[in-house]
């Protein structure tokens, strides 16, 4: 497992049970208690490969920050879901955002209990990812720089108009 910072901002109970009641749900135990000892937080550099991921679709993704009860704005569990609630399924928990922007979700409902999906936001769509929070924290590894040593750039293209504005600076 990667190591995450915790939020500097502690874990509110008080929170955490109006939020329980917001939602009517219990939710998973693993991610609960995640909750209760980091409150959101940051994950080291990392990577996240979907298994049987389409081609076509996201393959690969990277955790930005964990949402917490209580916190920052832009990191809080309750605010988030506030704002994705039109867009994502019902009884689909926004938990995380990616380094893209996406938005990393749990899901709460009675048949996929438990299981870990992505909302990517340009298509408007839920992607699965994994059965648990559980299984997603065993899978998610540190994400180490390539190697490039040996690799030659041959060419490069670079849009005229976009040149011009950095000249101009």
């Amino acid at each position: 497992m990667i190591t995450i910072h915790p939020n500097v901002i502690c874990f509110d109970r008080l929170k955490f049970d109006s939020f329980k009641k917001m939602i009517d749900s219990e939710l998973e135990h693993t991610y609960e208690k995640f909750l209760m000892e980091f409150n959101g937080g940051e994950p080291t550099f990392n990577i996240f490969t979907i298994k049987n991921a389409e081609k076509n679709g996201i393959q690969q993704f990277s955790v930005r920050n964990f949402f917490g009860i209580g916190i920052q704005k832009d990191d809080d569990l309750l605010i988030q879901l506030e704002v994705f609630k039109e867009r994502l399924p019902k009884d689909v928990i926004p938990i995380a955002r990616t380094e893209g922007g996406n938005i990393l979700c749990i899901n709460l409902t009675e048949n996929d209990y438990a299981q870990i999906v992505l909302f990517d936001h340009e298509l408007e769509e839920v992607i699965f990812v994994c059965n648990t929070f559980e299984e997603f924290l065993n899978d998610l590894q540190p994400y180490e720089n390539i190697n490039l040593e040996g690799y030659t750039v041959k060419k490069v293209w670079i849009d005229p108009d976009f040149l011009k504005s950095l000249n101009q600076e």
